[in-house]
């Protein structure tokens, strides 16, 4: 996931939460809101330390939901700002099973072609 492919602004993530539709999975919670069809796909991925201490498993998890939206990247509706707020579940999550929730929840949310 490339740097403008990222929400930064505290602005952008209230407004996906305020204005968004969410969907709820077992390993977070994904929030999608609708903003231009020419702008590109933007994504934020909040881990707090509920999930974990350890910086080290944070940055690994939040890693790996990267790789999974680069994996799905081709089949995502362009113009959505999207959030995905994790829960402590995901330290018991293998790579497949977090692949298989984030796309369920990218369905669910309508945001793949």
């Amino acid at each position: 996931m490339a740097r403008y492919q990222a929400l930064r602004s505290q602005r952008e993530f209230d407004r996906v939460y305020t204005k968004g539709r969410r969907v709820s999975g077992p390993f977070f919670s994904f929030h999608a809101l609708r903003i231009s069809p020419q702008e590109p796909t933007r994504f934020g991925i909040i881990i707090g330390l509920k999930v974990s201490k350890s910086a080290v498993i944070r940055n690994k998890k939040k890693r790996q939901i990267k790789e999974i939206i680069r994996e799905e990247y081709s089949l995502i509706q362009s113009g959505y700002w999207c959030s995905i707020i994790v829960y402590p579940t995901i330290l018991e999550a293998e790579y497949t099973e977090l692949q298989k929730a984030l796309h369920i929840s990218m369905q669910r949310a309508q945001i793949l072609l």
